[in-house]
């Protein structure tokens, strides 16, 4: 692996499973301070959504609050319907950090998503991404480095 395309790693996004997402930002807000999230259900249900679960095309659906904090997203993540590797974790663990997110470019994209495949790294979920022009892929890296990680296709 080319280990210099680390330096074009840009961690933009910690993603936070939450049983109620409304609840959460109320507490944020309360208790930290934080304000201002914008509040989204995924997949939008004007458009096709093309989302896939373990390997599988999947139909959930989640509300999700993302809030800027500096140069990173946090995103509140609430699972509402359908089996999801967000339902999955709450029902693992509860409400924590499930992953963070790293963001490139289509060609490091690329490299990266296939080199965590060559190596043997299962690919939980994927679909477009909440904004347009993006795609996403979550990788089950939990057992390497603690979260799982991440990885969308700015395009």
């Amino acid at each position: 692996m080319d280990i210099s395309l680390h330096k074009e790693y840009k961690i933009d996004q910690i993603g936070m499973v939450v049983v109620d997402v409304e609840e959460t930002i109320k507490q944020l807000g309360n208790l930290m301070g934080i304000n201002n999230f914008e509040l989204i259900n995924y997949p939008d249900a004007s458009k096709e959504a093309s989302t896939f679960y373990k390997g599988k095309p999947a139909n959930f659906s989640i509300k999700i609050g993302f809030v800027k904090l500096g140069s990173i997203d946090l995103e509140l993540i609430q699972p509402l319907s359908g089996e999801s590797i967000y339902k999955d974790f709450l029902d693992e663990h509860g409400p924590g950090i499930h992953h963070f997110r790293i963001s490139l470019g289509e060609k490091d994209f690329n490299y990266i998503c296939n080199h965590l495949k060559q190596a043997g790294i299962e690919v939980l979920s994927e679909g477009p991404g909440v904004r347009s022009k993006s795609d996403w892929v979550v990788f089950a890296t939990r057992e390497y480095f603690g979260t799982d990680v991440e990885i969308r296709n700015i395009k």
